[in-house]
């Protein structure tokens, strides 16, 4: 029986930013970020030309560890095509930038 691994890579920038992407790749992921200090964030799917996709996590946060859910599909609703999307998650001036492929 084979068994398919997924590495759950965890992305940290220096002032405490944290934020990974599970399964990946898959038909939909769900995006675990985690902030040091009370911000505004938003957190957002974009394609390769800087379009975004859809806005998954908004608004002002406590310290804490936060998951958000990309269902696959795009802010009006739609399918988003296969591919490669970047997963970008802004706090306050940081921000945290990841590659997610999106299956059929």
């Amino acid at each position: 029986m084979r068994h398919r691994t997924t590495q759950l890579r965890m992305l940290r920038s220096n002032s405490g930013l944290r934020m990974r992407s599970y399964p990946n790749p898959a038909r939909r992921c769900l995006i675990e970020f985690e902030i040091a200090k009370p911000a505004e964030i938003e957190l957002a799917v974009y394609d390769l030309q800087g379009r975004r996709v859809a806005v998954l996590a908004q608004g002002r946060r406590d310290t804490g560890t936060y998951r958000a859910l990309w269902s696959g599909r795009a802010g009006n609703g739609a399918e988003a095509p296969p591919g490669v999307y970047v997963c970008r998650l802004r706090a306050g001036r940081e921000s945290l930038s990841m590659r997610s492929i999106k299956l059929e």
